[in-house]
């Protein structure tokens, strides 16, 4: 075994997190953490996945359970996409594959939503197919320990990272081996901060034995910000907000929300909201109007006590705690 795969595994092997996809071989478990996961910290993952998997515990319920409900158990972890794709994928693997997950990266790919990351990932923690996984923490190590110079977003410089791995991945524990590499970028080797001195790497890093891991990995911005100010109209009514639902199709499709306007009003007491999402920084503006009648935009009223049984976009939970202390 490479002293890469060596160190790396030792080193996993105690000071791994205990996570509780960790302490399953379900496929269809280890699957759902994998989806939550992308672009989403473990911590805010955790009590998403048990609530997750305790509410809907089998593939199958995966595939038929309401959109409504697909939604409510998400809200919060954005990408919606990710658990429509879920839904797709559970139906096609129902349909075409007797209800159980393919075994390997080429079949997982065929699924909605699996692009080379989470099959490889499933395939290798769940049935032990050898091979490597590539994300922004594998890059990472991989970049420093290798002293690879090159922009890590372009394509060459990642397959030239999946070639690196193909060569140091262990063939008799390569789930634990691709776990390692992401769990040494999410704790060790770290974009700020690095501790170095407490790497199983060290004693092989050419980033740190030539005191560039500061320098490391080359990574080339090209995203431009756009800001937008929305203004968030609170329509009040008896112990009530006025919500609506955006379309199905659309991004946060058959979410609720409060009706929203691409503007900035003159004049508001209320704190205004936060909110990025791709390329746009959102600033939103509530204005609190008590109503005696329907607002013009199409919609329902909701009562605050049942607010918690609906699909709420994250903007419209952000706003409802910045108005929490505005009374009736």
């Amino acid at each position: 075994m490479p002293p890469f795969s060596k160190n790396l595994l030792s080193w996993y092997d105690r000071c791994k997190r205990d996570l509780p996809w960790r302490h399953t071989t379900n496929p269809y478990f280890i699957w759902i953490s994998e989806a939550m996961l992308q672009q989403t910290t473990v911590a805010t993952v955790i009590p998403y996945y048990e609530r997750f998997i305790q509410t809907l515990p089998t593939l199958k319920d995966l595939a038929t359970a309401p959109e409504d409900q697909l939604l409510k158990l998400w809200a919060g972890l954005g990408y919606y996409s990710r658990v429509r794709n879920l839904k797709k994928a559970a139906q096609k693997v129902v349909g075409e594959f007797n209800g159980k997950l393919p075994s390997t990266a080429a079949q997982l790919k065929t699924l909605p939503g699996l692009g080379d990351y989470a099959s490889a990932a499933v395939a290798s923690i769940a049935f032990g197919e050898v091979i490597p996984v590539v994300d922004g923490n594998v890059l990472r190590v991989v970049a420093r320990y290798k002293g690879i110079g090159d922009d890590i977003m372009l394509p060459k410089t990642r397959e030239m990272v999946r070639d690196i791995m193909k060569e140091l991945i262990d063939k008799k524990r390569p789930g634990d081996f691709n776990q390692a590499v992401m769990e040494l970028g999410a704790t060790v080797c770290t974009p700020k901060n690095t501790q170095c001195l407490l790497c199983p790497l060290r004693d092989g890093c050419t980033a740190y034995k030539s005191n560039q891991v500061h320098l490391l990995p080359i990574k080339v911005k090209k995203t431009k910000y756009m800001d937008v100010n929305l203004t968030c109209f609170v329509y009040q009514h008896k112990k009530s907000y006025w919500l609506t639902q955006r379309a199905q199709g659309e991004v946060n499709g058959m979410m609720w929300e409060f009706p929203l306007e691409e503007s900035r009003p003159q004049r508001t007491d209320i704190k205004p909201v936060k909110h990025a999402i791709m390329n746009k920084r959102i600033t939103v503006w509530p204005v609190i109007e008590k109503m005696s009648q329907k607002p013009k935009q199409a919609g329902s009223w909701i009562a605050i006590t049942q607010l918690q049984e609906y699909p709420l976009t994250t903007i419209t939970k952000k706003v409802l705690k910045s108005i929490q202390s505005v009374q009736f």
